[in-house]
This record gives structure tokens, sequence and C-alpha cells, in this order.
């Protein structure tokens, strides 16, 4: 203070100070608080959309699977058919690219007889999908 006080007015000055620096710090606590709950409620969004992503993801190869395993079943032939493998990517960088998910995976075109071949490239495929969530 720039006023002469006696001790009991410096003492009321400085309580007064003191709550005063209290509620502006209290203020700016709350407002961090607010601020990084919105953080992590963004982050959470996101996660669950890649989640979300994910498990679409899984059940198109789930879908794919079952859908050559009839195959196999209806047609113990599989030359002759060509096949396209897409690309191995990771769903993070197709998620951050496109907000559209990638065409399911096809399969290569094996030789006659690599049916286990064909599971394994499935498997890993979903193997991979699964370690990214």
């Amino acid at each position: 203070p720039g006023v002469p006080m006696t001790k009991k007015e410096l003492a009321a000055w400085r309580k007064e100070a003191r709550r005063v620096r209290n509620r502006l710090s209290a203020a700016e606590s709350r407002k961090k608080t607010r601020s990084r709950i919105e953080e992590l409620e963004e982050a959470m969004g996101a996660l669950q959309k890649k989640y979300s992503a994910a498990m679409d993801r899984i059940l198109e190869l789930e879908k794919a699977n079952k859908d050559l395993k009839k195959s196999r079943h209806d047609s113990p032939e599989v030359g002759g058919h060509e096949a396209i493998v897409s690309p191995p990517e990771s769903p993070l960088h197709v998620l951050e690219t496109s907000h559209t998910l990638p065409s399911p995976f096809t399969l290569a075109n094996y030789p006659e007889g690599s049916n286990s071949c064909q599971m394994d490239v499935i498997k890993n495929q979903q193997q991979h999908i699964i370690e990214m969530i």
C-alpha cells in the first residue's frame, strides 16, 4: 500500500488482496479445466470415429471372408479368376485422407490350392486393424 496504515488495517488489506488473488487464480484454474475437458472430448470424438471406422472395416472383412468361404465351397477351383489385391494401408492414413472407407480387400490371383494363403491374408489384415484400435 502506498499510504500509512495501522497493523489492523494492513492485515485487512493483505487479507483482501489475498482473496482477490485467490479468486483470480480459481477462475483461471476453472478456465484451464474447461479447456482441458473440451480437448479431451474432441480427442474422444476422434477416437470414437476411428473405432467406428475400424469396426465397419472388420465387418467388411468378415463378410468378404464369409463370401470367400462360400465361393470356395460352391466352386472348388480357384484358377481362372483374376483378382486385385488392395495395397496394405494403415487405417489411420485412410481416415486422415478421406471420410470414406476404402473398398473391401480383394484376394490376389493365387495359384490353385493356395486357399490357406488367402485366408492368411485376410486374417493378417483383420489383425492389423484390431491392433490399430
